[in-house]
């Protein structure tokens, strides 16, 4: 029988795909500054092939920021595999044999290049805003309806935190539907998606999120009640109680954070630079960046991923979840890039940087022959890498090798600030996967745990078994 996982530290040489000396290829395809990621599929099917089996190289600028403009980059094995069983390469123009200092920017967010000064009397509420910035929604390309308000703001490669408030000082008290307030509260908490935060205080391990549905008779807090239903069940059958963080209440942002409402987005400037425009802030426009099926001999090196978001947490049902960002409502969570069902794929040298998702990057569907090397993930959300899945039981117990995930090679990935949102997430999740290693690999400033083996104890398998072995 197939068991979940196999496991290895340290020690293990795999001999399927690896990255290349990209100084002793030309460009096959350059995409150009002016071109979208939405754009390339079309442009790979068009281009020819030649009837060669050398490696395809498609290049990207270093250093240049390419959107998704409004949708992800989706590969498609049936559409975008060489036909003549060679590989295709996804790298920057420059060679190198090193990570790149400016690596080209695989990006689902939209640049904010419209500030105004709270200052001037005219976009914000008060004189106790001045000294913050405002950016109208409106002025944001691509910005859709379903990404209001935004969940997440980077400024020059910085992060800046959803303005949090401290649910003890509130005044609330517990209510069948939600909460009372000890006074009036603006609709603008509807609209504005205010969100209600529990960390550690349902299960240890987890950290729910709800959004709030309505206020009535000004004070009544009614939670969603999908959300609320599955906090209930959660804290088994008891009330939950008043939530430790309520986020994005409208009020004025300290340095370093910001509060959005579907029609602006108020930040104030790291201490830093006190008085400072922003410059190079962005918001995610798009959940996922790169999403792809049965891709095969594909290798992405030299390449940076950024700003895509998760919306899970805004949605009426909410984010409870049962462990590792894992929910009964929503199922697994996916990755800002994700791998299903593929083969021989690489990912080299690459960064995973300013990610809202609940992943950096996921990786699974019966997917074989992985190498994740020498890759960077900095500032995430979420965790940092998923493999395998834990909700197909079929797949779990096959026998059958074609359906397993199995042959990961995660190796020498440097991981920090990891979970920054969602505390339940690990740096790397393994589910279900077979002859999978794990080795040299730092992990640093993260949430749940580091590393995270397996799935299904007790409800799919209900005998002893090794998780782990630990060759040194």
């Amino acid at each position: 029988m197939f068991l979940p996982l196999l496991f290895t530290l340290s020690t293990c040489l795999l001999t399927y795909t690896t990255a290349i000396d990209t100084t002793a290829h030309h460009c096959n395809l350059t995409i150009a500054t002016d071109q979208s990621l939405h754009d390339i599929p079309a442009m790979l099917e068009q281009h020819p092939f030649h009837n060669t089996t050398a490696d395809y190289h498609i290049c990207f600028h270093p250093s240049h920021t390419y959107t998704t403009a409004g949708q992800p980059l989706h590969l498609s094995g049936a559409r975008h595999n060489h036909p003549n069983g060679g590989r295709i390469v996804w790298r920057p123009i420059t060679p190198t044999t090193v990570p790149p200092t400016t690596p080209p920017v695989f990006s689902a967010g939209a640049p904010l290049h419209q500030w105004y000064r709270c200052n001037d009397g005219v976009h914000c509420p008060g004189l106790e805003w001045n000294g913050v910035f405002v950016h109208l929604v409106k002025d944001i390309a691509n910005l859709t309806h379903s990404f209001l308000p935004v969940r997440n703001l980077w400024v020059n490669g910085s992060r800046a935190n959803r303005v949090s408030t401290d649910g003890n000082v509130l005044g609330w008290t517990v209510s069948a539907t939600g909460y009372v307030a000890p006074t009036k509260l603006s609709m603008d908490v509807v609209a504005n998606q205010v969100e209600l935060v529990w960390p550690r205080s349902i299960k240890n391990w987890i950290q729910p999120r709800c959004t709030v549905a309505a206020i009535t008779n000004g004070v009544n807090i009614m939670v969603n009640p999908v959300c609320w239903k599955n906090l209930i069940a959660r804290n088994e059958g008891k009330l939950p109680p008043v939530p430790t963080y309520v986020e994005n209440l409208l009020r004025p942002p300290s340095a370093g954070e910001f509060v959005a409402t579907p029609l602006y987005i108020f930040f104030k400037p790291f201490a830093g630079s006190p008085y400072a425009t922003p410059t190079n802030a962005w918001v995610p426009i798009q959940n996922q960046i790169l999403t792809s099926l049965g891709l095969t001999n594909h290798i992405f090196q030299g390449l940076q991923f950024s700003h895509a978001t998760w919306r899970i947490p805004s949605s009426a049902s909410g984010y409870v979840p049962d462990q590792t960002l894992v929910t009964s409502q929503q199922g697994e969570p996916v990755g800002a890039v994700q791998l299903s069902n593929s083969r021989n794929v690489t990912v080299k040298d690459c960064s995973f940087l300013n990610i809202g998702a609940a992943y950096g990057l996921s990786i699974g569907l019966a997917s074989q022959n992985i190498v994740l090397d020498t890759n960077a993930f900095m500032d995430l959300s979420g965790g940092a890498i998923k493999i395998g899945n834990v909700l197909n039981t079929t797949r779990a117990l096959t026998t059958n090798v074609a359906w397993q995930d199995r042959n990961y090679d995660i190796n020498n990935n440097v991981m920090d600030s990891i979970a920054v949102e969602y505390a339940g997430g690990a740096a790397i999740f393994a589910g279900y996967v077979a002859n999978a290693t794990i080795r040299h690999n730092t992990i640093s400033n993260t949430g749940y745990t580091g590393i995270s083996l397996g799935w299904g104890k007790g409800s799919v398998f209900f005998f002893d078994f090794d998780w782990a072995e630990e060759v040194f």
